[in-house]
């Protein structure tokens, strides 16, 4: 790779004798001359237009008029000292477009972006494999579920993952970011596969000269294409952002620093300042209120009536409370976040919205503007943060619900039993705690295997959920056994009658890949405050019994 910058460094075709007015055999004649595909034409006012091999072709063939062979979409005039990179994009390449270069007096060749390609990777040793990435990746199945992505890059503190199949070839990527939205969304990912949501991506083989590097991945909508070994596996990573930036070990790193005067410096720091403020206003769209001292409306912008069903209601004089009224908070605690905001501590209020008939979780921020007599008015930040509460609500699944049969986990049980606990030293209220053990669970396991094991699980928590009360608990404790929160069950009568309830349920066959299934349950309970005061003492006695009644089984 030489250090090529601008036109001027470029070998350039000479400018073919061509006038506007030739016959598509001249010119057809001057394509076979010049061993080229497409050439430039200078038209009678100084433009240029370009003639193809394929239409002049087309016309000898037809006989048609003979300056149809001629377009001016693909060409392009550039001064010799423009930068060649500002000019190498994407729609040009795939567009094979012509360049012009010409000096401050006239035209001094031509080339077009397979020769510049071609220039600027001269060195023919260089292969993708000298620019992987050096950012790590971790290996995933196709079969695995995003859950088991998310905590493969969590546990690695790795970005990327590369999705393949049983063979071990890859088939698509999965990112750190696509695994946040996925989250955001509400997306279920426990059950859904890494094949199911894999982004698209290009395999690469690690003795691929730059050139085809460039006029595929480049040209791709793409950002990180896979490069593969002999055998079709995962060798590593090219990364777009690690290619432009420098961080891979790539010749064009060279050219696309030299590229950048301070003119273009200070115009990307433009484009950056654009591209935030872009971000602030569209992506966020946070809606801003402000008001006087008096609570009449003085200012919002256009994105704060996205927020209301009647976005007219906005405007300047009117009342604050017609906000809260449209946006599900009372008057009385608007009028408490108002004059709690006095003290200068920000105020947040969190309601609900039906935004396009679905419903939208949102948050109202409230400040208070301080004036020289003490008080200018309010502001009041309108955000939607129903994407926050998906993250939130999935984060909290994560640490609290089991990932096999989706119910609660021990430590989200042991939570709501010391609630329980609390709230019957209280109100001297009982409850009943109860543990259950599934018989010869092992047995199925070593005989049918851990596939139908946990498909087994999976069923017998889901008769359980759909046996137990709102207001019950039924986790699962680890392994084969379920716990059971019972507030409403006070009495060893009552709890007897459920455990019946529980084993009969429990011991109904079930279909598992086709296969019918049986398994019972070994039951024991303990009442509070009478068999223990502790969630401890109650585990205690409520396992002893379990285990007396599965020897008298």
């Amino acid at each position: 790779m030489i250090g090529l910058t601008t036109f001027n460094k470029l070998r350039l075709f000479p400018m073919p004798f061509v006038p506007y007015d030739a016959s598509p055999h001249d010119i057809a004649k001057e394509l076979v001359e010049n061993n080229a595909s497409t050439i430039p034409i200078e038209t009678n006012n100084g433009d240029f237009t370009t003639a193809s091999a394929l239409q002049c072709l087309k016309i000898i063939l037809t006989n048609d008029q003979k300056n149809q062979h001629l377009h001016k979409d693909n060409i392009i005039t550039v001064s010799h000292t423009d930068n060649i990179l500002t000019h190498l994009t994407c729609s040009n390449i795939r567009m094979g477009t012509l360049f012009v270069v010409t000096d401050e007096k006239a035209p001094i060749g031509y080339t077009n972006t397979t020769e510049i390609i071609s220039q600027l990777f001269s060195n023919e040793n260089c292969y993708t494999e000298r620019l992987l990435s050096p950012e790590k990746y971790e290996i995933v199945n196709n079969s695995d579920s995003i859950y088991t992505v998310h905590k493969t890059l969590f546990t690695a503190h790795s970005r990327l993952a590369i999705v393949v199949n049983e063979n071990g070839h890859p088939e698509g990527i999965i990112t750190d970011k696509l695994v946040s939205s996925l989250i955001e969304r509400g997306c279920d990912i426990w059950n859904t596969k890494a094949s199911e949501v894999a982004l698209g991506t290009l395999i690469i083989p690690n003795e691929d000269c730059l050139h085809l590097f460039l006029s595929t991945f480049l040209l791709k909508s793409i950002d990180i294409a896979v490069v593969v070994d002999d055998e079709g596996k995962p060798a590593g990573t090219i990364s777009r952002e690690d290619f432009l930036t420098g961080r891979c070990e790539c010749p064009i790193r060279q050219s696309t620093a030299l590229t950048h005067s301070p003119d273009s410096h200070q115009e990307g720091n433009t484009s950056s300042a654009t591209f935030l403020e872009k971000v602030l206003t569209h992506t966020f769209k946070t809606g801003i209120i402000g008001t006087d001292e008096h609570l009449g409306i003085i200012y919002f912008n256009s994105a704060a009536g996205e927020f209301l069903d009647k976005p007219e209601i906005l405007r300047l004089g009117n009342p604050i409370w017609i906000i809260s009224d449209a946006c599900n908070i009372s008057r009385h605690e608007m009028l408490e976040a108002l004059k709690n905001a006095k003290t200068g501590a920000e105020q947040v209020i969190n309601s609900w919205l039906n935004i396009n008939e679905e419903k939208h979780f949102v948050q109202y921020r409230i400040s208070m503007v301080p004036s020289n007599d003490g008080l200018a008015g309010y502001v009041i930040s309108i955000q939607d943060t129903t994407s926050q509460r998906h993250a939130e609500a999935n984060i909290r699944k994560l640490a609290y619900y089991d990932k096999l049969t989706q119910l609660p986990n021990r430590l989200l049980f042991e939570e709501r039993i010391q609630q329980e606990i609390k709230r019957c030293k209280r109100t001297n209220a009982q409850f009943t705690f109860m543990i259950m053990d599934l018989d010869g669970f092992k047995q199925i396991n070593d005989t049918l295997g851990h596939h139908i094991g946990d498909l087994l699980l999976r069923a017998v928590g889901n008769r359980l959920e759909r046996t137990v009360r709102a207001s019950d608990t039924v986790a699962r404790f680890g392994g084969d056994e379920f716990i059971f929160l019972l507030p409403d069950i006070g009495t060893a009568a009552a709890a007897q009658t459920f455990i019946i309830k529980i084993r009969e349920i429990t011991g109904e066959p079930y279909i598992i890949d086709e296969q019918k299934t049986s398994i019972n349950g070994s039951l024991g309970y303990a009442i509070y405050p009478d068999d223990g005061d502790s969630y401890e003492d109650l585990l205690k006695k409520a396992d002893a019994r379990m285990y007396h009644n599965k020897r008298a089984c």
